[in-house]
């Protein structure tokens, strides 16, 4: 799963490895089908016949701004491109639902992925962070925002 490699090295591996692949595709197959009720959708980047990328997008509900929930590409793709070409209809489909502003939160210490989002022009919100436990151990979240 894209997850336990995108957080390898800065989530515990007791943590990660715990994690079920069983269980992550049932809560998928829930959240999907609860999706458009939540004003919530998933965008997909496939290769061929096989999903590579996805984001989620829908409603921040503390700023009132759309929120990018996520967005995960198989490691196999990274630097290939697919962030990059899933990021332009993620955007666009935060402007078809009326949002002129959109945030993120990422992991502080998660490099790669602020990169990414940095090269894509997400700013970020340095008064903005949230802690969360992950198997014991705390870690903080910075927001990002775009103007649309």
């Amino acid at each position: 799963m894209s997850w336990r490699a995108a957080y390898r090295g800065l989530m515990p591996d007791a943590y990660l490895d715990a994690l079920s692949v069983e269980e992550k595709a049932a809560q998928w197959a829930r959240s999907l089908a609860r999706e458009r009720p939540r004003n919530k959708r998933t965008l997909v980047a496939e290769d061929e016949d096989a999903l590579v990328g996805y984001a989620t997008i829908g409603p921040d509900g503390e700023s009132g701004s759309g929120l990018l929930y996520l967005m995960y590409v198989t490691p196999a793709y990274w630097r290939r491109g697919v962030g990059s070409a899933l990021m332009a209809p993620t955007c666009d489909a935060f402007r078809q639902d009326g949002y002129r502003m959109a945030v993120l939160w990422v992991l502080r210490r998660n490099e790669r992925a602020r990169a990414f989002y940095e090269r894509a022009c997400w700013q970020i919100d340095d008064a903005a962070t949230q802690i969360n436990d992950y198997g014991g151990t705390k870690l903080t979240a910075v927001r990002y925002t775009l103007a649309l």
